[in-house]
């Protein structure tokens, strides 16, 4: 029977690092390599220095350039490795010496024995005994297979038992990123083989620097790897250079791939173990666990505590189904507020975005954000993107069919400022799509289409605010149109409810009311006939006949039902009959002038619409006349001018290279087309509002020009992203006169003068290094700056987040949003070493001083720097300033260090609520939980 092999296997179990078991003395003392230097020099040919005995049998190569041509492919070799039933061994080598008796091959020079996709490789001696299948490797052996190569001083293997132990072993692993390990006094040892390759250690050095003399070193004096399950280390000291800087009494981490449960890595700061007042309140996060249910889903429970504030315990679910088209997440956290050491109120918050598509017709989609409390948000938040935006939630469900598409909605807004809430539900669309009734093959097809809509709305607010009141509206329409040719019908009908809660009088009691309940009602209906003729290219006119009426009920009507005694209360009043005419004309003007600069022509192009409508006086009553208004009744002959404009410029092509591109498609054989040509938009000009005059105004109320606001907005290529839009007042009305005395009819209107007013501005751009100004002083490269890359996967290791983009819960003054919430984890790229890039955006808002409206002017800048002064710094910052109230509403800056495999990053951030954090953090980018933090931050509760 063939003896059992030298080559122990794990003998030392899973949760062990001892390596005695492993000790040099398993190697089999035959198989040690002779005594002296065996190492062949360079040119040296191989010598044998006693003649073989009779069972020996001695090869040897002319010179080392012969080896290669050892391993020759002939039809022989090739008949044995297709041999049933047999695994073939190959052995390569510059001088083989083969001893019958004892079955053992001694391999010199370079040498290399392969089987079954294993091979080991030696650059002095090999030795095999083949009474115990072990094969061992001197020199410089590396045994390879499947894993990576594993390089090491001596290395034996056990061919039958597919194992193998390595001494001295240099090799990597993989999870993540590639950590290099290696040891010291021939102490490390690999066994291969088996599921998973193992390495034990003693005096070992571990580190994901891929550098000859690398930056930083783990130096662990017990060492144990179970490639693809886990790392455990003792007694580690982590050294820079050979600087020792920190030290753990041990370090475990797994190192397999992918999803899978376990303990979370608790969050805390260095400050939250030492504190550095008596006033500092601890906190500690993201202490729980994760359940990795199974390919399709994943759970986690974290617990939160900061001292003096809250307690939180969140509880998060994600799934994602690809196959189903199926993927969401839902996470929810409690707080148990604390105020003078005491338990004080409850809070809970809620996020969940979920979508599922069962078909290709079907889509449902659930976003959702809810807090309990807005005044818990507005205190303890420390992102100022959370307290600049609302808390909304939505859900929809869109069906298409063959016939058209049906969608049924809701959506929730929560105001932070003002706690108000705004609800719709349910919101249902329907849509037909154009139906062919009739075709005749020449345009003249007879086409049907449809369209309805319903929806409730409904507002909550706080009884103490003043001017506003809980409402509720109710609104649905309907519309279709029948299609001859360039003749179209248009039918549409709606209905409005509109209801104003009542509002309690507080300085009385909660019993007393001060405005009472208001109900109205409106219902409309128009048909329209309308017809579409082209007169040249680009130009259009259109023919309109119309006809309209509604019945309406509100306080207004029932003032006047009591004021003339006609009718009850709850009756409708009929809005007349109203026929109206008309007609419009759209055309668009083209101009071209020459260019300039890098511009070689450049296009002028106006739109202008122009449309008259003509309304008889209807024929009222007095009742109607009361409710609608004389002055709204009355005839009415309109014009209105709306138009846009745009500059375009083609950029100049250099006419050499157009030629060539044209030569060169001749030659292809395909047809030549010219190269589309650069265009750059110059200049963009629209006036949203149309400008409206009323003959009948002008001669009865010297008020023919009806638009009392116009619009304007501006854009441009020229600075990217420019978005200018202005909206002025253009008349300012002083008092009105007072009715005569038995006047009827409308009260005259105030006397007003032409005096634009800007009411609101809202600007925006953003600008880098290579603007093509500072291309053009010469102050720019000309290089364009790099495109963000694309965000990377948040598995530790290459490119992982590191910062404040890594870690949402700390990221933000080491509190991050109350409300939960799920945000990218990609980083952008860096724009280059000189690069910076600059984003503005302002805002105007305020009234016309002296017209009876109330004073909530607001003027606010907002703008984001980011730039990268060295090849390894960069900065980012973020911030508003309020021209209101003369100061920064919040701040938002970011220092970034590449320390090669590692990361610095120092954030400050000051939020609009007053609270500000500052957070220093130094982690390892190939193991993000490996971090140092500093956190020094506001503590909510001193402003409650």
């Amino acid at each position: 029977a063939r003896p059992a092999s030298p080559v122990q296997p794990d003998t030392a179990g899973a949760d062990s690092l001892a390596v005695d078991s492993l000790a040099v003395d398993t190697l089999p003392a035959g198989l040690l390599p002779p005594a002296g230097d065996t190492t062949r020099r360079e040119g040296q040919e191989p010598v044998v220095v006693r003649p073989p005995p009779g069972d020996t049998l001695v090869l040897f190569t002319e010179s080392a350039d012969t080896v290669d041509r050892m391993v020759v492919e002939d039809s022989v070799l090739a008949v044995l490795r297709s041999l049933e039933g047999y695994v073939a061994t190959e052995y390569t080598g510059e001088r083989a010496v083969f001893v019958s008796g004892t079955n053992e091959l001694e391999l010199s020079g370079e040498s290399r024995i392969a089987r079954e996709g294993s091979a080991l490789e030696t650059d002095s001696l090999l030795v095999y005994a083949g009474e115990t299948g072990v094969v061992c490797g001197y020199g410089t052996p590396v045994l390879s297979g499947e894993a990576e190569p594993i390089e090491s001083d001596q290395v034996c293997f056990d061919i039958d038992r597919d194992l193998g132990m390595a001494r001295g072993a240099r090799t990597e692993f993989q999870q993540g990123a590639t950590w290099f390990v290696r040891g010291a006094d021939n102490r490390v040892f690999v066994l291969t083989g088996g599921e998973h390759n193992t390495l034990y250690g003693e005096q070992t050095e571990f580190t994901s620097c891929d550098l000859e003399h690398p930056h930083y070193t783990f130096q662990a004096r017990s060492l144990k790897m179970v490639e693809d399950e886990m790392m455990v280390a003792r007694d580690v000291t982590l050294r820079f250079e050979d600087v020792p800087v920190f030290w753990l009494p041990w370090m475990v981490q797994s190192m397999k791939r992918g999803r899978r449960s376990g303990l979370l890595m608790p969050q805390f700061g260095v400050n939250d173990i030492v504190r550095n007042s008596t006033g500092y309140n601890r906190h500690l996060s993201n202490l729980g666990f994760y359940w990795a249910m199974n390919d399709y889903m994943s759970a986690k429970g974290t617990f939160e505590w900061y001292s003096g504030n809250w307690t939180a315990v969140e509880g998060a679910l994600t799934y994602r189904w690809l196959r189903q088209f199926l993927q969401g997440n839902l996470t929810a956290k409690h707080y148990w507020r604390q105020q003078d050491g005491q338990p004080s109120s409850r809070e809970f918050t809620l996020n969940t975005s979920n979508s599922w598509q069962p078909d290709e017709r079907t889509r449902l989609q659930l976003n959702a954000d809810y807090a309990s409390s807005t005044d818990f948000v507005r205190r303890n938040s420390f992102d100022p993107q959370e307290l600049n935006r609302r808390i909304t939630s939505s859900a929809s469900v869109n069906r298409s069919f063959d016939w058209g598409s049906m969608s049924l909605g809701a959506d929730r807004q929560q105001q932070l400022s003002t706690e108000q809430v705004d609800y719709t539900l349910p919101s249902l669309s329907l849509t037909v799509s154009p139906m062919t009734l009739f075709s005749n093959g020449e345009g003249l097809d007879l086409t049907w289409s449809g369209r309805g809509q319903a929806s409730r709305r409904t507002r909550d607010v706080q009884d103490t605010l003043p001017r506003v009141r809980d409402a509720e509206s109710l609104s649905a329409s309907a519309s279709h149109s029948l299609t001859f040719g360039r003749l179209s019908l248009n039918q549409s009908a709606d209905y409005d409810r509109d209801t104003q809660g009542a509002k309690p009088a507080l300085a009385e009691g909660p019993d007393t009311v001060a405005l009472a309940e208001e109900t109205g009602v409106d219902m409309g209906w128009s048909t329209s006939l309308s017809y579409q003729q082209g007169l040249w290219t680009g130009t259009t006119l259109s023919p309109t006949f119309s006809v309209s009426g509604g019945l309406i009920r509100n306080a207004r009507t029932r003032e006047a039902i009591d004021t003339l005694g006609i009718g009850g209360r709850q009756d409708f009043v009929q809005e007349p009959l109203r026929l109206s005419t008309g007609a419009s004309l759209s055309t668009a003007l083209y101009g071209f002038w020459p260019g300039f600069a890098g511009f070689s022509r450049i296009r002028h192009k106006i739109a202008p619409s122009l449309s008259w409508r003509y309304s008889p006086r209807a024929e009222t009553t007095t009742l109607q006349d009361a409710v609608f208004g004389v002055r709204n009744l009355r005839e009415q002959n309109q014009i209105t001018l709306s138009f846009s404009q745009t500059f375009e410029a083609k950029v100049a092509e250099d006419e050499a290279a157009d030629t060539a591109a044209v030569d060169t498609a001749r030659a292809d054989g395909e047809p030549r087309r010219l190269p589309q040509a650069e265009k750059v938009m110059l200049l963009a000009l629209n006036t949203g509002t149309s400008f409206v005059y009323d003959f009948v105004a002008a001669r009865e109320d010297g008020r023919g020009f009806q638009t009392d606001r116009i619009t304007n907005s501006i854009r441009s290529d020229l600075l990217r992203g420019l978005q200018l839009s202005m909206t002025h007042d253009l008349f300012e009305e002083g008092e009105a006169a007072e009715p005569a005395e038995g006047q009827e009819g409308d009260a005259p209107l105030p006397p007003r003068t032409f005096d634009p007013f800007l009411t609101n501005l809202n600007a925006s751009f953003s600008i880098d290094s290579d603007f093509w100004l500072f291309r053009a002083l010469g102050l720019s490269s000309g290089a364009a700056v790099p495109e963000p890359e694309e965000p990377v996967d948040d598995e530790p290791g290459e490119g992982a987040p590191v910062g404040a983009e890594a870690d949402p819960e700390r990221g933000a003054g080491g509190l991050g949003s109350v409300v939960p919430s799920r945000r990218d984890g990609g980083t952008a790229g860096r724009a280059g070493v000189g690069r910076w890039r600059a984003q503005l955006s302002y805002s105007l808002r305020r009234n016309r001083p002296g017209q009876g409206l109330a004073d909530d002017a607001s003027q606010m800048l907002q703008g984001s720097f980011s730039f990268d002064p060295t090849e390894k710094w960069s900065v980012s910052w973020r911030t508003a300033y309020s021209f209101t109230d003369g100061e920064f509403a919040n701040h938002v800056l970011t220092l970034s260090r590449d320390l090669h495999r590692w990361q610095a990053n120092f954030d400050f951030i000051k939020a609009q609520n007053g609270n500000f954090a500052m957070q220093f953090r130094v982690q390892l980018r190939d193991n993000p939980d490996l971090k140092l933090d500093y956190d020094q931050r506001t503590d909510p509760s001193e402003r409650r």
